[in-house]
């Protein structure tokens, strides 16, 4: 399974990286908005973990042209956030997103299962 992670915070993405590695995951890493949407139409991911608060790009225009792009369309995407909100988690929603992630509350490796459960519910569907 191949997780794509755009995530800005160097510390944060080596963190998950390490995570998701451990966990049997082949990873591919894009630290700002532009690199994850090259990444993503490059490496054909089968989830997007997507943090909405980047430092050159907002995540929700990001997830927003992710969606609109036939070629990744279909590719899953969670959103994450240190700035959890019901508006947040509505946004994301509404733009696509199968789920949002309060940082703050997910030690990483709940957030390699919380991708791992999702990747399976698709699965089976």
């Amino acid at each position: 399974m191949k997780v794509l992670i755009v995530e800005d915070n160097d510390d944060y993405i080596n963190l998950l990286n390490t995570e998701f590695e451990l966990a049997g995951f082949e990873v591919v890493l894009a630290h700002d908005g532009l690199e994850g949407i090259e990444q993503a139409k490059n490496t054909n991911p089968d989830i997007i973990l997507l943090d909405i608060i980047l430092s050159k790009t907002l995540g929700f225009s990001l997830l927003r042209q992710l969606k609109k792009d036939d070629q990744i369309k279909s590719v899953p995407v969670v959103a994450m956030s240190n700035y959890s909100s019901r508006e947040n988690e509505e946004k994301v929603n509404s733009l696509g997103a199968v789920k949002f992630i309060d940082k703050g509350s997910y030690k990483p490796s709940q957030i390699v299962e919380e991708i791992r459960q999702i990747l399976e519910r698709g699965k089976s569907m």
